[in-house]
């Protein structure tokens, strides 16, 4: 584990690899041990970032209101303090949001993207999107961490054979920090990026799980919003893609990190580089 001081706060990250930098961001309620199955095979083509955001797992864990933006910020600092001035990133559930938050924030430095189980908006629209905030808001403010590890995990490795993921996913949930997951929980809610959209001309993957907590549909129409966007579904599977089928995850991801990239999308980065200088 490396630390660094990233505004006034202590970040740990896990590096390994060397190459082009690549930047691995969690999702809510968990740390950088989510992406496990993916630094070993990412870190034989790319210098690997894993860190844990603010306020969860090794990083400091401050009393403050927590945002999509703000975590983008500090990532973006992170990745300063590092000397890494381009990069590709892969983002999970609310790291996925975060990875688009840094996109719109400064397109010019980002590479590629892979966006797995995630949204451009967490904005609740109807019954059941409000009932999904509700239930996660009241387990965690009345149950704390430990319950609520438990029935979020349950929900993204239901089956027999799933028994070790679950048991991973308790044990690392269940040391979540109340006031950060419940700020986070609310951030996300009012966050949104889908008017910036079409704006985002960056080669970007889109990976869903056929049974995630938002319908598919969604997931269709982000993914067809983005000029460069491509999708890919897979079947069966719920919200915790990169652990639930971490082989079939990875090589999907490596496939499209690693393929050439098409003319139009050189120029641009051409085109990019002789105006900063």
């Amino acid at each position: 584990m490396d630390t660094l001081v990233v505004d006034g706060m202590r970040i740990c990250y896990t590096a390994a690899g060397s190459g082009p930098p690549l930047l691995l961001i969690h999702g809510l309620g968990a740390n950088r041990s989510d992406w496990d199955s993916q630094i070993p095979e990412f870190s034989k083509h790319y210098r690997v970032i894993a860190p844990d955001l603010p306020g969860y797992g090794d990083s400091a864990k401050p009393l403050r209101l927590y945002s999509v933006p703000y975590f983008a910020q500090l990532m973006w600092q992170l990745c300063d303090r590092l000397g890494l001035e381009q990069i590709s990133i892969v983002g999970h559930s609310m790291g996925g949001a975060t990875a688009l938050q840094m996109a719109v924030d400064a397109p010019d430095r980002v590479e590629r993207m892979v966006i797995a189980n995630s949204v451009p908006t967490f904005t609740p629209r109807n019954f059941e999107e409000y009932r999904e905030f509700a239930l996660r808001m009241g387990l965690m403010t009345v149950f704390g961490p430990r319950l609520l590890a438990t029935f979020m995990s349950r929900r993204m490795f239901p089956r027999a054979d799933q028994t070790a993921q679950r048991e991973r996913s308790i044990a690392r949930s269940k040391h979540n920090h109340r006031h950060t997951y419940l700020v986070s929980l609310l951030a996300l809610a009012r966050w949104s990026v889908r008017a910036d959209l079409p704006k985002l001309r960056i080669p970007t993957l889109v990976i869903a799980a056929e049974q995630d907590y938002f319908p598919f549909e969604d997931v269709q129409q982000f993914a067809s919003e983005l000029p460069l966007g491509e999708l890919q579904a897979f079947p069966g599977t719920r919200h915790g893609l990169p652990m639930e089928v971490p082989e079939a995850f990875n090589e999907s991801v490596l496939g499209f990190l690693l393929r050439e990239p098409a003319p139009a999308v050189r120029r641009r980065r051409r085109k990019a580089a002789v105006e900063t200088t």
